[in-house]
């Protein structure tokens, strides 16, 4: 099992560097594995901190997938985000309830 890291910004110009090459390389790996198990299409873009591009698409060109997402109506595309930001405020009115379990009965009702 893997050590318990506090996610908070490195500091340190280098080790931010070393860090992202790492992590950058699990991810890519993880996006491919996605997408082969789940035959879905997928694309990964990700700036350094020195300004260079890495990128993954499981077809051919990654301008493919990307267009499929531009060409999405603006609600279909921003639905997730939307869903998020009224969850977000339910539990916002939901302060003054004491205790998690009491909040999620209360959203359940809803």
């Amino acid at each position: 099992m893997g050590r318990k890291i506090d996610m908070k910004k490195i500091q340190d110009v280098t080790k931010c560097q070393v860090t992202f090459s790492k992590r950058r390389s699990s991810l890519i790996k993880k996006a491919n594995e996605i997408a082969v198990c789940c035959d879905v299409d997928v694309a990964f873009v990700a700036f350094s901190p020195s300004g260079r591009i890495s990128k993954f698409c499981s077809q051919r060109r990654i301008e493919d997938v990307l267009r499929r997402y531009i060409d999405l109506p603006t609600e279909r595309r921003l639905t997730h985000v939307t869903n998020v930001q009224k969850k977000l405020e339910k539990l916002r009115q939901l302060d003054h309830i004491k205790g998690d379990a009491s909040k999620l009965q209360y959203l359940e009702k809803q």
